[in-house]
């Protein structure tokens, strides 16, 4: 119809129409995939909070609250990061639609105005251009549904505050953060008329009273379902009790800070937990007391890193850098991240996990993307064993691959790939099955020879 009233109008209407059929589609795939973003790290959030919380005793014992804490918080602030992006970007896509459908009419004004005057239009035409684009309820009911899911959004907020607001939470005196060495426990450990309970509300312990003092070993012994695991439990925080108390000297214990606790005492069960981590990460864990350093960040990251913190403290969440170096050397006997490998192997020797750790190593790959000098060294240390053996009359016990020689103790797909595949890709059945390998065996004419093997 506006095409009928006059050409260029109706080409003014057109390109308007257009850009918003061409660009808000393509700025709103940017919307999923923020928000195909979003569920993926709310879902990593919950995993590790679910991993947390089986692990919490690992946490308490060994002091590593503060980085947990720093570690949500970075998770947290990335989730409100990309949602601070996704609502910014559905009121852009809101108000770059919304302002192409009202600069219309004024083009109209303009534009049209301008052909009234030269007398290549007539008013009634303009009215009826004008009053045929005029489409306002639309976009009102946009921003009307749009604040109406903000308000729902509010509601829902305010409802899970209300469903997480629980009594009986730690202080947060308890886990305070600290990186001054507590120093040693000299005063003896006491459980005063000391009652503890099960899970049921069975009585485990009923007003118990001992002292350990320093230097002497103690040792509790009870049946499956006695008491001695609780008051170990008890000793180690992991559970509060029913009634009595329990101290260090004069102190409560519980009201004594992690720093301390944490540090100078040590709990290890037979259900020890193990994180999703590598087991450097696990073997160190109760050495993550407190940031140790300051990182540096350039450009992009710096502004990342600022705008985290900032965000943080509003927020009212820790602004601890989790990227920052935890680990205590001197409490691991080390000096800095170069001598504290020889300190690890020591404990080890000492627990007789060297053996255990070296084995699980051999059978494990190697990340060769973070330790690039690794594989240059394997190949060398090949060398070096297999100069070994010979020396030591040895070199039947291991069949090297050799050019143009079959390695018996090998398959026949190991010995045409001159190695055992690295991946799926190759590997068993799929060897047969992949195109390029069946076509070099085809070029070499030994697909028939392999495949009367086969049938022999």
């Amino acid at each position: 119809f506006i095409v009928v009233q006059n050409f260029w109008l109706g080409m003014i209407a057109a390109v308007i129409v257009a850009i918003q059929i061409v660009l808000i589609p393509r700025m709103r795939r940017r919307l999923i995939v923020l928000g195909r973003r979003r569920q993926l790290t709310a879902r990593a959030l919950s995993g590790r909070v679910g991993e947390i919380v089986d692990g919490i005793g690992a946490v308490h014992v060994h002091d590593t609250s503060n980085y947990e804490r720093a570690d949500i918080a970075d998770r947290l602030g990335l989730i409100f990061k990309i949602r601070f992006d996704l609502y910014q970007w559905k009121f852009m896509v809101k108000f770059l639609n919304n302002f192409l459908a009202q600069i219309t009419p004024f083009l109209f004004y303009m534009v049209g105005g301008y052909l009234v005057i030269q007398g290549r239009l007539d008013v009634g035409q303009l009215v009826a251009v004008i009053g045929a684009y005029k489409d306002l309820p639309g976009p009102m009911k946009e921003l009307i549904d749009w604040d109406q899911d903000r308000q729902d959004v509010q509601v829902k907020y305010q409802q899970v505050v209300e469903q997480f607001t629980v009594e009986g939470l730690i202080a947060p005196r308890i886990g305070a953060l600290t990186i001054d060495d507590p120093g040693p426990m000299t005063n003896p450990l006491s459980a005063i008329g000391l009652s503890m309970a099960d899970d049921g509300g069975a009585m485990v312990l009923d007003r118990i009273s001992l002292q350990v003092k320093p230097g002497e070993t103690v040792a509790l012994v009870s049946t499956s379902t006695g008491g001695a695991e609780a008051l170990a439990e008890a000793f180690a925080r992991l559970n509060w009790p029913e009634s009595g108390r329990i101290a260090s000297g004069a102190d409560d214990l519980l009201e004594l800070p992690e720093a301390v606790t944490g540090r100078r005492m040590s709990y290890a069960s037979s259900d020890v937990f193990l994180f999703q981590a590598s087991l450097r990460d696990n073997l160190l864990y109760g050495l993550k007391h407190a940031p140790l350093t300051s990182v540096t960040y350039d450009g992009a990251a710096a502004d990342q890193h600022r705008w985290n913190i900032h965000e943080a403290r509003r927020s009212g969440n820790p602004d601890l850098d989790i990227h920052s170096d935890w680990i205590d050397y001197a409490a691991a006997g080390a000096t800095s991240p170069h001598d504290l490998f020889e300190a690890v192997r020591q404990v080890l020797d000492a627990v007789l996990l060297s053996r255990d750790i070296l084995d699980l190593g051999l059978r494990s790959s190697a990340d060769l993307t973070r330790h690039t000098e690794l594989a240059g060294r394997i190949v060398e240390l090949r060398a070096a064993l297999r100069t070994r053996l010979e020396h030591e009359g040895l070199s039947g016990l291991v069949v090297p691959f050799e050019p143009g020689a079959y390695n018996k103790e090998a398959t026949i797909g190991q010995n045409l790939l001159f190695g055992a595949a690295a991946g799926p890709e190759l590997a068993d059945k799929a060897l047969a099955a992949n195109p390029y390998f069946a076509s070099v065996l085809r070029q070499a004419d030994l697909d028939r020879t392999l495949y009367e093997m086969g049938l022999n």
